[in-house]
């Protein structure tokens, strides 16, 4: 008769339940450090957006209306001017490219010169910053026109922040009346997400292991004192075996 190994059971078990839960709990635990992280980028974000804005108020369209009385775009000089102070604006930022929207979806101005007069459709993030929300998302770009130039594949940030009219003293007010699209490299927040949840895979499996190790030892003497009933209970019932077989042969 094979005897039942309790020790073996547990640790497979044990091994089985080390997996599951290793991974429920990166799952859960990258979900969790992957929106904090996105909120505080978002946040990051939002605020470069209201700097460059006031820095396109300040510098492009309070001297253009002083000088020309109108904005004008589609002036080659205007528009120029405005690219040079972006630029300028973004320069030692970690923006890949900028896009301004009006609210019906229109691409004003871009980074990207050639994307101008490109309308986006169907787009929440949009409609979203339309409403007054700013919101992000991660993305993967990599083809021939991608927005910020790449040619391989790369994970971006893409935020969409409202831009509201400026006062005198340079602060938001009113409704919205346009929307500022930010990119940004977001190599090092994925990466952190992925080392988030490895981190915790890890931890969960170590201590689990742990533990399974610890009970393991309680559970082999039990394991042993299993066998050792058994084995005792093989030999009386092989004991009565042969005494019943002597009465018979007397009888």
């Amino acid at each position: 008769m094979e005897s039942f190994s309790l020790t073996k059971y547990f640790l497979g078990t044990g091994f089985v339940t080390a997996v599951l839960v290793a991974v429920a709990l990166s799952l859960h635990t990258s979900s969790e450090v992957e929106h904090e992280l996105l909120e505080r980028s978002k946040h990051d974000a939002a605020r470069l957006a209201h700097h460059l804005n006031r820095e396109v108020h300040e510098r492009f369209l309070l001297p253009t209306l002083e000088k020309q009385g109108s904005i004008d775009l589609e002036d080659p000089a205007q528009l120029a001017e405005l690219d040079r102070i972006v630029r300028l604006g973004i320069s030692e930022l970690e923006i890949q490219a900028v896009y301004f929207f009006d609210l019906e979806g229109r691409i004003t101005y871009s980074t990207n010169l050639e994307h101008r007069g490109f309308v986006v459709s169907d787009n929440p993030n949009f409609h979203r910053a339309t409403e007054g929300q700013t919101s992000s998302i991660v993305v993967a770009r990599g083809n021939p026109l991608d927005v910020a130039g790449h040619t391989e594949p790369v994970s971006l940030l893409e935020t969409y922040v409202p831009v509201r009219v400026l006062d005198a003293e340079g602060r938001p007010e009113g409704e919205v009346v346009g929307v500022i699209e930010l990119y940004q490299d977001a190599t090092e927040l994925v990466q952190e997400t992925r080392s988030a949840m490895l981190d915790v895979a890890l931890a969960a499996t170590i201590g689990i292991t742990v533990l399974m190790l610890g009970l393991s030892l309680w559970v082999r003497k039990a394991d042993r004192t299993i066998e050792e009933r058994t084995q005792a209970l093989l030999a009386a019932n092989a004991r009565l075996e042969a005494l019943s077989s002597d009465l018979e042969r007397q009888v």
